[in-house]
């Protein structure tokens, strides 16, 4: 009986062991986030949205953004230059029901390179 007891511990600290482990809701998401991005086309009235083109004759993506999107201007040091315009290239990591939750922009292409 005291072998079983014995077993049965070391089971149950395995479990909690592998279940401490485990990623997170949150980490497992992370991994799948969707990125997109492109050229912007075009840019709503109200900055909420923007359309995005991946190439010249690429497919045109439309973006929302809300209050919460994360906006980081690469390279964009003039104030009056710091808004969404057409021409401006974008990388934008998706969110939770379909809206950006951050967007970086560049004046010129982003670069593969380091």
């Amino acid at each position: 009986m005291q072998m079983f007891s014995r077993a049965a511990a070391l089971l149950a600290m395995l479990a909690l062991t592998q279940l401490s482990m485990a990623p997170t809701a949150q980490a497992a998401k992370k991994k799948t986030d969707v990125k997109v991005s492109g050229q912007i086309t075009e840019v709503g009235k109200d900055d909420h949205s923007i359309t995005v083109s991946s190439g010249k004759n690429g497919p045109k993506k439309e973006l929302k953004l809300n209050d919460k999107t994360l906006i980081d201007y690469v390279g964009i040091d003039n104030q009056d230059e710091k808004k969404l315009q057409k021409g401006y290239f974008v990388i934008a990591i998706m969110g939770d029901n379909n809206v950006v939750a951050s967007l970086s922009v560049k004046k010129t292409a982003f670069s593969g390179k380091k």
